[in-house]
């Protein structure tokens, strides 16, 4: 087996293995397997796996560090590993650990990006749209909207939303206001049978 090394930074390469990318490596880890003035090496089966392990722990002290940053959905952590240049299994692998160790938790995720956009008066359908761009199945945003969402909630957030209108086009006479703030209101998600003006 041959492995080559391309320049990523300063200080981290892109490990390939018979012309196959592996993942990242920093050159400290790196010059165990291919000699600091070389570019590629002949690799044993064994040192292979031994280069396996290597990246596979460095790539998942990096995603350890992603995820403490903030919750994060599944699909956030594959495009993450994804630019780690981590070989597929491997990535599925780290996924897969994250999971079960409950680092990562979609149905999580959705119920507290739901609470925090309720709380700063998005509607049901931008929480939907936000949550579906950050790959969450549709089964588990319906499940955070019920869960969360009441239509209480819902006449609260739209009639803040018009107040805040009404104080904007207060030199509007009354039909064109209206028109305005619906507007606005549809814009932000929410449907003619919802608000009701």
């Amino acid at each position: 087996m041959k492995i080559k090394k391309r320049n990523k930074s300063t200080t981290v390469y892109y490990v390939d293995v018979d012309d196959i990318t592996w993942g990242i490596l920093p050159s400290r880890l790196l010059q165990v397997f291919v000699p600091v003035d070389e570019d590629e090496a002949e690799l044993t089966f064994e040192q292979a796996a031994v280069l396996e392990k290597e990246i596979t722990s460095y790539c998942h002290r990096k995603l350890l560090d992603f995820l403490a940053v903030r919750e994060r959905s599944v699909q956030e952590c594959r495009n993450f590993l994804k630019k780690l240049s981590l070989r597929n299994d491997l990535a599925a692998g780290l996924i897969l650990r994250a999971q079960q160790e409950n680092h990562i938790d979609d149905k999580r995720f959705a119920e507290l990006n739901t609470i925090s956009m309720l709380s700063r008066n998005k509607s049901p359908q931008e929480i939907r749209n936000k949550l579906r761009g950050h790959g969450i199945p549709e089964n588990t945003i319906l499940t955070a909207l019920e869960d969360y969402y009441s239509q209480t909630d819902l006449q609260d957030i739209i009639r803040i939303e018009i107040l805040k209108m009404l104080s904007r086009y207060e030199g509007f006479d009354t039909s064109k206001k209206r028109e305005k703030i619906f507007s606005h209101l549809y814009r932000k998600g929410f449907d003619y049978e919802t608000v009701k003006l």
